[in-house]
């Protein structure tokens, strides 16, 4: 969770020059690039939330298990469609 955050802090702060780069680019490679990256970063924080709803399932082990399940599906649905 904390590299997505870094990374996050720098899409901020870069956000327009990326941007910018990936609009004017005619290149379908740098293109994919782009889009593989961001879809990496997703996974990890969707990655993170799992460890996250993990520690919660020792204290409250009906929310956690819900909760993980849930994340999970999602998780799951989102790698089929991309």
């Amino acid at each position: 969770m904390l590299l997505c955050q870094g990374f996050s802090l720098v899409l901020k702060s870069h956000g327009t020059e990326f941007e910018g780069l990936y609009y004017n680019c005619e290149d379908l490679g740098t293109r994919l690039l782009f889009a593989w990256v961001s879809l990496g970063f997703q996974g990890l924080v969707l990655t993170g939330i799992l460890l996250f709803w993990l520690v919660v399932k020792v204290y409250v082990p009906r929310a956690g298990w819900t909760a993980f399940g849930i994340t999970f599906a999602f998780l799951l649905s989102s790698s089929l469609l991309s």
